[in-house]
């Protein structure tokens, strides 16, 4: 099928069904290292980029009112104007009345408007996009990966930089029966629904010890490609992908002439060796505590071999998020 490039609202996207297993392949399978494409960014709109724009899209959490935006109800830009997030949130709910969207509040709103430059319309059909993606894929991996989760590879490992979740996957410790895109969706949910509505994250994928074979089922990355400018639109501040092997650079050259650009400036490939480009990872930090941590799990991943280590690991992290949560609370 030929990718066909479709304005919509001055925006470009992709269509057909080659370009969204490419879109999906490129994304979470990632697994080249692009000689001199180190240290670039990849995925979405940069992290300067999407706090300017939430800054000039402000959002009180008192009245629910997304100020300095224009906003038309056919989609082209009005005169400066406030617009109530919570009427914007109310349709969005009327949509749905099995109930779907009772999640859905004007914070929401606020934050699709960031990820939709204002345009009010447009924000209220990626919401109902949202919706129906949690209801119809998320709600069900939720619900079968529920024992799985509190073990799962993919994990919360510490509260970064702006009190953002550090999201962080080792490769060399995924283990057979996990379904890594599924698990991957998860966790990211559970990560910004305990940081808000309007929050982000940051995704580490370290690859080293990346292990194809378990990762033949592309399906679950084709489902969260379809949520990423809905479900999860604005919300990743940068995604890290360390060590990368030789073995899909294929896939990744072939996907990045795809990706428009402002779909790329969020994703860097590091890589251990180069003190420069992991400076990137460590500047996501919120302290030198938390750095030492993160270079120490990236240690121990890199001398394991198989997943023997994965529980150590886990510890590690596990003992240090804990710490940094009892020290929030004191304060």
């Amino acid at each position: 099928m030929e990718c066909v490039a479709v304005p919509v609202r001055g925006r470009r996207q992709l269509r057909g069904r080659s370009c969204t297993v490419l879109l999906a392949a490129g994304f979470l399978f990632l697994a080249a290292p692009l000689p001199g494409l180190e240290g670039r960014t990849f995925f979405g709109r940069s992290p300067e980029d999407s706090k300017a724009k939430a800054q000039r899209i402000p959002l009180s959490a008192d009245t629910g009112e997304v100020s300095g935006v224009a906003v038309s109800s056919g989609g082209a830009r009005d005169a400066p104007s406030a617009v109530n997030a919570e009427r914007l949130a109310a349709e969005v709910i009327a949509s749905f009345p099995d109930g779907a969207a009772h999640w859905i509040t004007g914070a929401h709103v606020g934050r699709m408007l960031v990820a939709t430059d204002g345009d009010g319309p447009l924000a209220v059909a990626k919401l109902k996009e949202a919706v129906a993606w949690k209801r119809d894929t998320l709600d069900g991996w939720l619900a079968a990966e529920a024992e799985r989760l509190p073990t799962a590879e993919t994990r919360v490992i510490a509260i970064g930089g702006e009190g953002r979740p550090m999201v962080y996957s080792g490769c060399v410790n995924q283990r057979k029966g996990e379904i890594a895109g599924i698990l991957l969706g998860c966790v990211w949910h559970r990560a910004l629904e305990d940081a808000g509505p309007r929050a982000q994250l940051d995704y580490i994928l370290d690859a080293h010890g990346y292990q194809p074979l378990l990762n033949l089922n592309i399906m679950p990355y084709l489902k969260i490609a379809r949520s990423l400018n809905s479900y999860f639109a604005e919300r990743f501040h940068q995604i890290i992908i360390i060590d990368v092997p030789q073995v899909l650079v294929w896939v990744i050259k072939a996907i990045l002439p795809l990706l428009p650009a402002e779909t790329r400036a969020k994703l860097k490939f590091v890589q251990r060796s180069k003190p420069e480009q992991m400076e990137e990872l460590y500047n996501l930090c919120a302290d030198e505590e938390m750095r030492q941590m993160v270079t120490k799990l990236l240690e121990m991943n890199k001398a394991s071999s198989s997943s023997d280590g994965r529980e150590a690991t886990h510890e590690l992290t596990r003992l240090f998020l804990e710490s940094q949560r009892l020290r929030g609370s004191q304060r």
